[in-house]
């Protein structure tokens, strides 16, 4: 008999999508081997649109459970409603599921923990980033800016019964401030898995190339903004023998701004074909990461897909020792890495089993 568990993501559950996708698919993989059925948690079950005095709740919910908000009716109305509706749904759960996995950490949704009134459910935080620490969020309830609101975010993770950290970063910074959590790393789903495998095969025949990849998601203001950034800077350093190739969703919206140039090719959004030619043949993949927790999905993909890769030290974090892994702390190091005859190929990551199994023992033992 199937062992049914609630999940909770606001991301389908896609191997090959964004970054939250790809880690809610390696979410539900696990769990499918194991035998456990998803149900997954329906924001409008309850059919809730309106709710009268939800000020005067918001009031009454942001002294009982000490939740940051500002004193305006539109902030309590906001805090009262969501907390009501949650409570509401989360009944209806309550008769058939013991354990969810919240992976939607974010914004009105920090009530959950809080709403799970009756504590019928365990619930199982499992954030993708730390939302109060990304630059430009700013808080539902409070109006702060990040990192400002770290306080609130942490306050209702801790009310949840487990979280489990995405990095070995998250997990450190959890554990500093009194949360009990466990580490799940990210690692790619089996058909990701064995579209890497080709790639590596297909690089192991390539003896040369001067073509670097710039890869990445430009839907979001930082990101475009962080791509457009090194495009202007590649073009800056005068690279005659280099091309720099721009791919990945919507990255089509940084036509004209800037300078057109035949090193400068802009793919726009790819298929998954034409992504596996690009990794098949280019040099390296360059990758400016600024300062952010969570974890950056692409860089274990391609150490597997045997790519060398080409990042700041902030971005490589705990990778920034690893064979293949290139740091960089200034443009000066940097372009003398673009310019290195030959980069030698990442080391494969091995899946993260022990992690894997400890996470389900937890799940399982909620369950």
């Amino acid at each position: 008999m199937a062992k049914k568990i609630l999940r909770f993501s606001h991301f389908p559950s896609d191997p090959f999508g964004d970054g939250g996708a790809k880690r809610t698919a390696q979410i539900s993989e696990i769990l499918e081997k194991r035998g456990f059925e998803n149900t997954w948690y329906d924001t409008e079950i309850s059919g809730i649109k309106k709710k009268s005095f939800a000020a005067v709740d918001g009031i009454q919910v942001m002294r009982k459970h000490k939740i940051a908000c500002s004193n305006t009716k539109t902030a309590l109305t906001q805090l009262g409603f969501n907390y009501f509706k949650t409570a509401t749904n989360l009944r209806h759960y309550d008769p058939t599921h013991r354990v969810m996995l919240w992976e939607s950490t974010r914004q009105k949704n920090f009530v959950l923990p809080f709403a799970n009134e009756h504590k019928d459910l365990a619930i199982v935080a499992m954030p993708h980033n730390i939302e109060s620490l990304v630059a430009g969020q700013a808080s539902d309830f409070t109006g702060k800016m990040a990192p400002d609101w770290f306080s609130e975010e942490l306050h209702s993770l801790k009310k949840c019964a487990h979280v489990v950290a995405i990095s070995p970063e998250d997990q450190l910074l959890f554990q500093l401030f009194g949360i009990e959590a466990s580490l799940l790393p990210y690692y790619p789903p089996v058909a990701v898995q064995q579209f890497l495998s080709d790639i590596r095969l297909h690089r192991a025949e390539l003896l040369h190339s001067n073509k670097i990849l710039l890869l990445g998601t430009a839907g979001n203001i930082p990101t475009f903004e962080g791509m457009l950034k090194s495009i202007l800077l590649f073009q800056s350093s005068n690279q005659a023998n280099l091309e720099l190739h721009v791919a990945g969703y919507l990255t089509e919206m940084l036509a004209g701004h800037f300078e057109k140039a035949n090193h400068v090719i802009l793919h726009g959004t790819v298929s998954k074909e034409k992504l596996g030619e690009l990794l098949s043949t280019c040099k390296a993949i360059w990758i400016n990461q600024p300062p952010s927790t969570g974890a950056l999905t692409r860089l274990s993909e391609m150490m597997l897909a045997g790519v060398p890769v080409i990042i700041n030290q902030s971005g490589a974090k705990s990778w920034q020792h690893w064979h293949g892994v290139n740091t960089f702390l200034n443009n000066e190091e940097l372009f003398d890495i673009w310019t290195s005859e030959k980069l030698a190929a990442p080391d494969c990551p091995n899946p993260p089993i022990a992690f894997e199994k400890a996470f389900l023992d937890l799940v399982l033992k909620m369950a």
